[in-house]
């Protein structure tokens, strides 16, 4: 019988893409589909974060296992293998691939990968957008120091992708690494990586980018929210209604994309941290790391 197969990440890293346009062309699986339902939305949350007393308590394992029936199972979560939100770490990754194996058999295991810097502006471009929740600006070195300076280096520390593939490799015997930038610079050849582990020829006619772009109107709002009294243009978006939200909100994401540049400071502390496990990551899985300018 076909392996079940986990795509467990990385967001920002052609993860919406292959959950739209990929994975639900499968014919021979069965897909879990992303946005879960809220039953496995739920039972994933819990695998992903909670301790092991809790989890047992939480039933996850059982809702999980229910969902695979007669065909293979394909599930998208990348919440398997980084927090959603904050500073916020998940359960360690070897605990996760256990609780994962002991629900899904030895599945094959998707991960994609992202050059780190390109990787952590996009994530920061993306959270930038959490002071209209209230949720306070920060600039691109604020942001970075933030997670570095938190437990177990925040964010970082989940994007030493060399340590996310040994975790997963101690438990499954099929671990595949696609980097994102092969879907930006030679789309036929990430196609065809999906194509060979799904086994099944899918045609992909029509590729836009899906999400939504950061735009540097959207930026400059964050600024002004924070330096003219913090929060305060903010605050009447809390209480407006879902029409004036949505009016306002689609105002900021008009106009040019942002650009961000990290410090040459910032940019030697992730070539300090990531350098050899990506030189190591590359020689293991050949993956040409350096065509796409890796921290080697």
């Amino acid at each position: 019988m076909k392996k079940n197969i986990v795509h467990i990440g990385f967001p920002r890293s052609a993860s919406t893409f292959i959950q739209d346009s990929f994975f639900p062309k499968v014919k021979k699986m069965d897909y879990l589909g992303k946005p879960h339902s809220k039953e496995i939305h739920l039972a994933m949350r819990n695998l992903n974060y909670l301790d092991n007393e809790s989890y047992l308590e939480s039933k996850a394992s059982e809702v999980l296992k229910s969902a695979v029936k007669e065909k293979p199972i394909i599930i998208s979560n990348e919440g398997i293998s980084h927090a959603e939100l904050g500073t916020s770490i998940t359960q360690d990754p070897y605990v996760i691939a256990k609780r994962l194996r002991e629900i899904f058999g030895d599945a094959t295991i998707i991960i994609i990968i992202r050059e780190q810097l390109n990787w952590f502006e996009s994530y920061y471009l993306r959270r930038t957008k959490s002071y209209l929740m209230g949720g306070l600006f920060q600039s691109p070195n604020e942001f970075f120091f933030n997670h570095y300076h938190s437990p177990g280096n925040g964010v970082l520390g989940r994007i030493d992708y060399l340590k996310i593939y040994k975790s997963f490799k101690k438990v499954f015997s099929d671990v595949e690494i696609i980097p994102y930038e092969e879907l930006k610079f030679d789309r036929e050849l990430f196609i065809e990586k999906l194509i060979n582990i799904v086994g099944e020829k899918i045609s992909i006619d029509d590729f836009k980018p899906i999400n939504v772009k950061t735009t540097k109107l959207r930026i400059l709002f964050g600024y002004m929210n924070r330096l003219i009294i913090p929060g305060i243009l903010t605050f009447p978006f809390k209480f407006a209604p879902k029409k004036i939200k949505k009016k306002w909100i689609n105002f900021l994401e008009k106009g040019p994309k942002a650009k961000i540049n990290f410090s040459n400071k910032i940019k030697n502390i992730m070539a300090e941290i990531f350098s050899e496990s990506n030189k190591k990551l590359n020689e293991i899985k050949n993956l040409n790391l350096d065509k796409y300018d890796y921290f080697l």
